[in-house]
């Protein structure tokens, strides 16, 4: 689902009914009616945090888990790294052909353009392959791999559009094939080295993951987790990798996925490495956005510079609705918290 430009209009929106209300009043509208498609809504403020909106139309919402579609993605980028180690600049400029040998095959019909792609650039959205999940007819739209059975070889078999490296198109395909390096990398399953190096110590113990039909880990969308699950891990990017004493992942890796990497072309919004960043207004000082975004509505915000981490659910599948939590957060919540101090 195409992020349209219809977000910036939205995040200047204001229900009259809502305008000027405070977080009591808001989290009672989450709740109900009147946001009918938001499931769940969690704010917290501080490093240590204190959470100062908690909403969801059922009691159990809030620990029930959720197919967060694309949002599953940045959780992937999280696992590229583990305490002080995170990718080196020689990882991350390999060719991707050569980490995924043992999955490859039939290398030499590929052109020399093809073989330069790395790993960054799949981690960035810049493979250059023809792959845009936001135009239907693309040759690489995530619903045409989701129809074959090898989704690794649908992806390695699309055609070069752009240079590798210097051109954003969000493509699913590419998420998947970075997730099936990780996993040859670590020599574990996806599954089990999330819960043992990520889920485990921040106490998620309730996610499951998808499959891919070849039996891999699909790393690019649909794992399921708790409104709870995805703010602690929310948390966990506020505090640069680390969660009470630990250090989970590495600051440097955390730091890199949420640096912008990649201009989106005609959006306001720049891509880092699975993660998207954005500068809004808030009471008209410009306001750095950091977030994971899934279809429907589903999101993990952090807010370095006031300290906010927000996590969403919500059900407004392929749906200009599904950017309302967005819009509630800076036009209503933030400017709220702000001035309170």
């Amino acid at each position: 689902m195409r992020v349209t430009a219809v977000i910036i209009m939205m995040l200047n929106f204001i229900p009259q009914a809502m305008a000027g209300s405070s977080l009591a009043e808001l989290e009672h509208a989450l709740s109900g009616a009147d946001y009918p498609h938001v499931l769940g809504a969690k704010v917290s403020v501080g490093r240590e945090p204190v959470t100062v909106l908690l909403a969801s139309k059922t009691p159990q919402a809030v620990n029930r888990p959720v197919d967060i579609r694309s949002a599953t993605k940045s959780i992937t980028a999280l696992l590229f790294s583990h305490r002080d180690e995170y990718p080196t600049p020689a990882l991350l400029d390999t060719p991707m052909h050569t980490l995924l040998a043992d999955r490859l095959t039939g290398l030499s019909q590929y052109s020399a353009l093809k073989q330069s792609i790395t790993l960054r650039d799949a981690l960035t959205m810049q493979s250059g392959l023809a792959c845009d999940d936001w135009i239907q007819a693309s040759v690489g739209h995530e619903d045409k791999m989701y129809q074959t059975g090898d989704w690794l070889k649908f992806w390695s078999s699309l055609p070069i559009s752009h240079v590798p490296g210097e051109h954003f198109s969000y493509c699913t395909g590419n998420v998947i094939a970075a997730g099936q390096v990780l996993a040859g990398l670590q020599q574990k399953s996806i599954p089990v080295y999330a819960q043992e190096t990520l889920f485990t110590p921040l106490g998620i113990n309730n996610v499951s993951w998808a499959q891919t039909p070849e039996g891999g880990t699909d790393t690019g969308g649909h794992l399921k987790i708790g409104l709870n699950d995805m703010h602690k891990l929310g948390v966990l990017v506020l505090n640069r990798g680390r969660w009470g004493s630990q250090q989970i992942i590495s600051p440097d890796w955390i730091a890199q996925i949420t640096a912008p990497h990649s201009r989106v072309p005609e959006r306001k919004e720049r891509y880092g490495m699975l993660w998207w960043i954005m500068d809004v207004p808030v009471n008209d000082a410009p306001t750095r956005l950091i977030y994971a975004h899934g279809n429907g509505g589903n999101f993990i915000v952090v807010i370095p510079a006031m300290n906010v981490v927000a996590a969403f659910t919500g059900n407004a599948f392929n749906s200009r609705q599904q950017f309302v939590p967005l819009r509630v957060l800076v036009s209503e919540i933030l400017p709220y918290l702000a001035q309170s101090g």
